[in-house]
């Protein structure tokens, strides 16, 4: 998961750069100029779990505290923009490179 994204036939390792900009699904590497394919269906999985943490936590904030003050929503509302960019920022890691069959 997160280990480096590789060509499939010669082992090439793309940064994460490489993997953000590839568009389209099959792709040719840079180093043996063969084709593979890009599968990024997996990407939508950290932004889920992060959805669902986020809405867990929240919820349990709000049940626990008698009030709410602009404090404890200020908090709230870091809390899910920290937790919403390092999903964003994980979820090109999630990207496999196939052999094109």
């Amino acid at each position: 998961m997160f280990k480096p994204r590789q060509c499939p036939y010669c082992h090439t390792i793309y940064r994460y750069q490489d993997i953000i900009r590839m568009k389209g699904r099959q792709q040719l590497c840079y180093h043996c100029h063969k084709p593979f394919e890009v599968h990024k269906r997996w990407q939508i999985l950290p932004i889920l779990i992060a959805c669902v943490l986020m809405t867990a936590v929240n919820l349990i904030m709000l049940n626990t505290t008698q009030d709410i003050t602009k404090s404890t929503f200020a908090v709230m509302i870091v809390t899910d923009a920290v937790v919403i960019l390092t999903a964003l920022l994980t979820a090109p890691l999630f990207t496999r490179l196939v052999k094109v069959s």
